[in-house]
């Protein structure tokens, strides 16, 4: 899982429907739909965090550009 130590942005729509970010390499980590409690993405407990280590699930945000290419 992700640390609670990690860098993370929460997002909080007017809805009520809110998104977790992990600030290091950009990665979706958590979506709830507005009116719902249960986390629609998939995280693995197994998943590591840190310099060299990927994080299992969830969805990677890779606009504007991803690595040396763009």
């Amino acid at each position: 899982m992700i640390p609670e130590y990690a860098p993370l942005l929460e997002v909080l729509a007017p809805d009520g429907a809110r998104a977790v970010i992990a600030l290091d390499g950009g990665h979706l980590t958590s979506w709830f739909a507005a009116g719902t409690t249960h986390d629609r993405l998939f995280v693995s407990a197994h998943s590591g965090y840190g310099p060299g280590t990927a994080i299992r699930g969830g969805i990677p945000v890779i606009f504007p550009q991803f690595g040396p290419f763009g």
